[in-house]
């Protein structure tokens, strides 16, 4: 049998995705495996199995491109609260949005996520935010409730006027209601203005009246 120990450092978790043998390991708590060539999350799902009270598990810098098998994740990760999935090969928003199957999941890192690092910083928190509602800690940083309510809201606005609607945006507008969409402020400066010109005659009766549009810029010579 394998001693019981709290965590097992990198070098000792190193493995590929062939078939390893383990007896549950149930005291183990800490597991780091980085620099894998995993590519199939049910063969992580193993892991899972043999170290049932897993809290934190360090997978970044692995190949691993999909969730596949994630029906399983609550049963094999039920304890699991940290996930470091840093610079992995996770491909869409679907496949994050699996991370709402792990029972106990708080803390998330996903820096250098090829796909993700596709989108401006800003949009990529705020639209992870929106779709991981269990996760109060993304990349080290705290999710404050301004934070998520505002994402969620950017979430519903981002969808409202699409055809096809994820069932994330069911979620939240059922929770948010039904929003208006922001009002569109044009902050340009105006570049002409309306002169009306008024003409009288000694007794200040009215003459002619004419209206100018004048450009801003034109300057009197």
């Amino acid at each position: 049998d394998i001693p019981a120990i709290p965590k097992v450092p990198p070098e000792s978790a190193s493995t590929s995705s062939k078939s390893t043998t383990l007896n549950s390991y149930s005291s183990l708590l800490k597991l780091f495996f980085v620099g894998n060539n995993v590519l199939d999350w049910r063969e992580l799902n193993k892991l899972g199995a043999f170290f049932p009270n897993l809290e934190f598990f360090l997978i970044s810098e692995t190949d691993l491109k999909s969730l596949e098998g994630s029906d399983d994740i609550p049963y094999c990760f039920p304890c699991l609260q940290t996930l470091g999935l840093n610079r992995t090969h996770l491909g869409s928003w679907d496949e994050l949005q699996k991370l709402r199957l792990f029972p106990n999941l708080t803390d998330v890192r996903l820096n250098g996520v090829p796909f993700l690092e596709e989108f401006p910083e800003k949009f990529r928190r705020q639209h992870t935010v929106a779709l991981l509602p269990n996760i109060t800690l993304l990349n080290g940083s705290p999710i404050k409730e301004t934070e998520r309510e505002d994402s969620e809201r950017a979430y519903i606005r981002l969808y409202m006027d699409k055809e096809n609607k994820a069932k994330r945006y069911y979620e939240l507008e059922k929770q948010h209601g039904k929003l208006d969409p922001l009002a569109k402020i044009i902050l340009k400066p105006k570049l002409k203005v309306k002169l009306q010109i008024r003409v009288e005659g000694p007794n200040q009766e009215l003459i002619k009246t004419e209206e100018m549009d004048i450009d801003v810029n034109q300057t009197i010579r």
